[in-house]
């Protein structure tokens, strides 16, 4: 009701009237019960906060000015909804979040706080294209300049009679390409062990064998025969590809089957490279 205003004052010698009392008591008892608004309390009363229901616990769920940490999600809900974000530290910057029918914007101030001047930095669409961007790399971008690549090792000895080709345990990589080339290298030490073989130096992928190469080894151990072969596949599908190192013995100045052995060590590995191409 506001400010109490006492209906019959008394003034004079006028005697008071029992229902000029009736009224001022009515008027009072009306405000109190109920009906005490702001001008009612004065200022800087100093009323404590656990006497006004539920504030207590109203303003602990707040976060204060100052700063806190957030247990749930914070949600903003209209029209171009904006977050600026401005940092008080030596160098810091003045960033605007943005969504803007449907693309996401963020500003960068190149003014003051009052009067800002913002600058488009990055712009990104439903999509997560970047449509306007300042020195950013997104991951699509990144994805299309990224190129896979493996290498394998082998450290030991391996012998074969076999006159078919084999796969040289130690000498396979699994990489996940695009649909892309990949480039295939091996470079091995050969020897027939003196019995005149030739040696067969060939790659698989997934299975299939896809080049060959057909050299002869020296005749004994201490006279070791280098080999290496290089081979670009077709465009592969994007998936992940399997490539081997295959060799096989056949028939030279010695017949096909007699023993061949691919020479390596921990200094003198075998080595085996697989490399997707950039550009298909």
């Amino acid at each position: 009701m506001g400010i109490i205003n006492k209906p019959n004052p008394f003034t004079g010698s006028t005697a008071p009237q029992l229902t000029w009392l009736d009224a001022d008591f009515d008027a009072l008892f009306s405000e109190f019960n109920g009906n005490i608004e702001d001008v009612n309390v004065k200022a800087n009363a100093g009323i404590a906060q656990s006497k006004i229901a539920n504030l207590v616990t109203a303003l602990a769920a707040l976060v204060p000015l100052t700063g806190a940490t957030m247990t749930g999600g914070l949600g903003i809900k209209c029209a171009n909804a904006v977050i600026r974000l401005t940092g008080t530290e030596a160098s810091a910057g003045d960033f605007l979040i943005i969504e803007d029918a449907g693309t996401l914007k963020i500003y960068k101030n190149a003014g003051s706080f009052d009067t800002p001047s913002w600058t488009l930095y990055f712009s990104f669409n439903a999509t997560g294209a970047a449509v306007a961007a300042t020195d950013i790399i997104t991951k699509a971008a990144l994805d299309a300049y990224s190129t896979a690549f493996g290498q394998a090792l082998r450290t030991s000895d391996f012998s074969l009679t076999d006159v078919t080709l084999v796969p040289v345990t130690g000498l396979s990589i699994t990489i996940t390409t695009l649909a892309r080339r990949v480039r295939l290298d091996a470079s091995v030490m050969v020897t027939n062990n003196g019995l005149g073989s030739a040696i067969d130096v060939s790659f698989a992928v997934d299975g299939t064998v896809v080049e060959s190469s057909s050299i002869l080894a020296s005749s004994d151990d201490s006279r070791l025969t280098p080999i290496h072969i290089s081979y670009v596949t077709p465009v592969l599908t994007a998936a992940a590809h399997t490539f081997t190192v295959v060799a096989q013995s056949s028939a030279s100045s010695g017949p096909a089957g007699s023993p061949v052995t691919i020479k390596a060590a921990a200094d003198r590995p075998a080595v085996f490279q697989a490399t997707e191409l950039l550009n298909a």
